[in-house]
């Protein structure tokens, strides 16, 4: 075992980079939303348990990043917690967000 263990730990090195890369693809801007209409929204994705896109004020290159996708699973302070699907949080502030879109959401009885 021992002597796998190192080209085990290099192809999910590989493999950790090649997914960070994919998931660093740059989008256009979206609509700049006023922090009341932002408010609102996350209220709105929080009480109803909505899945969201949040595009952050992040720019490379003059393009954003992708949407952090999921779900509000709270508010602490100026803090906004979100979790993905694969149950990782990540923390924004307010002043971070640009847009926030509903995503929908398809049903397996729906497909």
């Amino acid at each position: 075992m021992k002597k796998w263990q190192g080209f085990i730990l290099t192809e999910h090195n590989e493999q950790l980079t090649s997914n960070k890369n994919q998931s660093n693809r740059m989008n256009e801007a979206k609509e700049q939303l006023s922090e009341e209409m932002i408010g609102q929204l996350l209220q709105r994705a929080y009480q109803q348990h909505r899945m969201i896109a949040i595009q952050k004020n992040e720019q490379r290159n003059g393009l954003y990043l992708d949407d952090l996708v999921g779900y509000v699973q709270g508010f602490q302070d100026e803090f906004i917690y979100i979790v993905n699907e694969l149950k990782e949080v990540s923390t924004l502030q307010l002043e971070e967000i640009r847009n926030i879109e509903e995503v929908s959401t398809l049903k397996w009885f729906d497909l």
